[in-house]
């Protein structure tokens, strides 16, 4: 069963620095992540990254992006976890 997750601190993710100006990182705490998407308020994919296997930083750049709050859905073997940024300028 594949269960989504919103904003916990268990799922050993951290995004930073949130707000930002638009370069972020996403720390997976260990965990493989297979697909991270970024996606708009209005429900938009605006990004879609595949990280590399094993990383443990994933950098993260929305500098072109207006200011606004995006999701970011990180796709893992069993579950998909959501982070909310704030991008500011």
């Amino acid at each position: 069963a594949t269960g989504i997750i919103i904003q916990t601190e268990e799922n050993n993710l951290y995004l930073y620095p949130n707000p930002g100006t638009g370069l972020f990182y996403l720390e997976t705490g260990g965990q493989q992540i297979d697909v991270l998407k970024i996606v708009s308020i209005e429900g938009a994919v605006v990004r879609e990254i595949i990280p590399e296997t094993g990383a443990h930083t994933i950098e993260i750049d929305m500098t072109d992006l207006n200011a606004r709050m995006v999701f970011l859905t990180a796709y893992l073997k069993d579950q998909q976890i959501v982070k909310r940024a704030f991008i500011i300028r």
